[in-house]
């Protein structure tokens, strides 16, 4: 009898607080989530996965530190990170709107942004699946 199909998930808060096996007792899930990690976690990230597929999200702690000028830049080092995670195959959620706070507008436009940029460089230079739900969290 063939094992159940392993999946790993990275990233920050969205991840680490997953209910995995909740959600998903058919898979064996293991969860690589850190609260408060962003782009410089998943350039460290250095476990052998390449037994599992990949669900992987971040981004939303990396906003502050971003602007115009350094999106591009950011933007490669992004999916150059998503690129390096050896895998089954990798499905990559958007970054997440930011909704708490008062005015949240002009950020979730730069997110917004920042997504497209980061969407349409995986889909051009990756096999990686790119998963938008940008309007359903907004």
């Amino acid at each position: 009898m063939e094992g159940k199909t392993k999946f790993a998930f990275i990233g920050n808060s969205h991840i680490a607080y997953w209910p995995l096996e909740s959600y998903f007792p058919q898979w064996e899930c293991r969860n690589y989530g850190v609260p408060g990690e962003g782009l410089d976690y998943v350039e460290r990230f250095h476990e052998d996965v390449s037994d599992s597929y990949v669900v992987i999200q971040f981004g939303t702690n990396d906003i502050y530190h971003l602007n115009t000028e350094n999106m591009d830049v950011y933007v490669e080092r992004y999916v150059k990170a998503v690129s390096a995670i050896l895998s089954r195959g990798t499905y990559l959620f958007c970054i997440f709107p930011r909704n708490d706070f008062m005015d949240s507008t002009a950020v979730n436009r730069f997110i917004a942004l920042l997504n497209e940029k980061i969407r349409k460089k995986i889909e051009e230079e990756t096999n990686v699946v790119y998963l938008d739900v940008f309007d359903k969290f907004y």
